[in-house]
């Protein structure tokens, strides 16, 4: 019996040190790799901008693997475009990276958006710069439909423009696709002439008929395959001649 009655009494001991619960973070709706979760800068609480309001310009970069620094997954915080375009800026901006793998622009894709959480976080941190760049997972043959390409995209670039603080919006025309680590024509399945002709098409013309801003990233890095060795995703000097590109334009 005392045998019993000390038995009892280690197991509530032990379940008395387990640590309490944590909340969940907030993660994305699809199971995706570790480095699809943004860093911590990234998700800054709203009252923390609130605060910034007179300081720095915040500027929200929304998109995929581009954005979150696929490429340099390892040097991410420092190396991907948004924190490049941070140390460009210095102490006049906050750049936030919202930037999510495999992400599409269409509610329909397989991984679409404006389906996270961390699209509605950058709703509700108002930042006052909006740079927006998806369309690159569009393009595969599972996902492509161009009518529901800008469709959606003219969607969410008139959602960013009616938020309170009338932030500027900046479309993107994404990055050339290049063959792959192994020459492969369309790597992870990414059709170059769709965003070559395409995607550009509508990019161009969403921003021209919803007073978004532009900026042309294909052209620009269109005769620099050494940007990107795996074909898709800037290593770190592409990302820092992107955030350059980029920084040129700001109104900062």
């Amino acid at each position: 019996m005392k045998r019993i009655i000390a038995i009892l009494i280690l197991v509530l001991l032990l379940s008395g040190c387990a640590a309490p619960a944590l909340p969940a973070a907030a993660e994305p709706t699809a199971a995706l790799p570790a480095q699809d979760v943004p860093s911590p800068d990234a998700s800054a609480a709203p009252q923390e901008l609130e605060e910034s309001r007179e300081g720095p310009t915040v500027i929200a970069c929304l998109g995929d693997s581009i954005t979150f620094g696929t490429g340099v997954v390892d040097t991410r915080e420092t190396e991907a475009y948004p924190a490049v375009l941070q140390q460009l800026a210095g102490e006049s901006a906050r750049v936030l990276n919202y930037g999510l793998s495999r992400r599409t622009m269409q509610d329909s894709g397989d991984y679409p958006y404006r389906a996270e959480e961390y699209y509605r976080q950058a709703l509700a941190d108002e930042a006052d710069i909006y740079l927006l760049m998806l369309g690159t997972n569009d393009t595969k043959p599972h996902n492509w439909n161009a009518e529901g390409y800008a469709a959606d995209l003219a969607d969410t670039v008139r959602t960013l423009r009616a938020l309170p603080g009338q932030p500027l919006v900046i479309l993107m025309q994404p990055p050339r696709c290049f063959p792959g680590k192994n020459g492969e024509e369309h790597p992870y399945s990414i059709d170059n002439e769709l965003i070559r002709t395409e995607v550009y098409r509508i990019i161009g013309q969403t921003a021209e008929e919803t007073g978004a801003d532009l900026i042309d990233l294909y052209t620009f890095t269109e005769d620099h395959p050494e940007w990107f060795p795996d074909g898709v995703h800037p290593n770190a000097e592409g990302n820092r001649a992107i955030a350059e590109r980029i920084f040129s334009r700001l109104p900062l």
